[in-house]
């Protein structure tokens, strides 16, 4: 999945192979943000990079155990200078272009499918519910 953001374009990937911790990765990512259960496994890993004139300037991994999602049309969305996007059960923040984490929330209890702009906030599809926040959106 590729989003363009301002003068940059993010480049959003699933990950399966990396490993928490591990030396054996492929990738060494600037931002490794995981849930606190998901030391030994995470279900859902999706990596971030951020591009600008074609180099990488900035990169972050996310790792949570829930549901298994995988990156598609919905699984992010840019809203200002901020990155929403959709893994395991989780929705996280980051600010753009730095991909420093914002937060995180448990959005629905098996697997939030995807995140969506609407006028009156943000809204995830889950598993089980489906979710809005009106104070992320300013």
């Amino acid at each position: 999945m590729k989003i363009p953001f301002q003068d940059y374009e993010l480049e959003i990937t699933n990950e399966p192979t990396h490993k928490v911790g591990s030396a054996d990765n492929t990738f060494i990512y600037d931002f490794v943000y995981r849930d606190k259960d998901a030391i030994d496994y995470q279900s859902s890993k999706h990596a971030i990079k951020i591009f600008q004139e074609e180099k990488l300037i900035k990169s972050a991994i996310v790792c949570a155990v829930g549901g298994s999602t995988t990156i598609h049309g919905n699984s992010a969305v840019v809203i200002d200078d901020n990155l929403y996007i959709a893994c395991a059960d989780k929705v996280l923040s980051l600010t753009l272009p730095d991909l420093k984490l914002r937060w995180k929330l448990q959005a629905d209890q098996a697997t939030c499918f995807g995140i969506y702009k609407a006028e009156n906030g943000l809204f995830s599809h889950g598993e089980l519910s489906a979710t809005r926040d009106r104070k992320s959106v300013v």
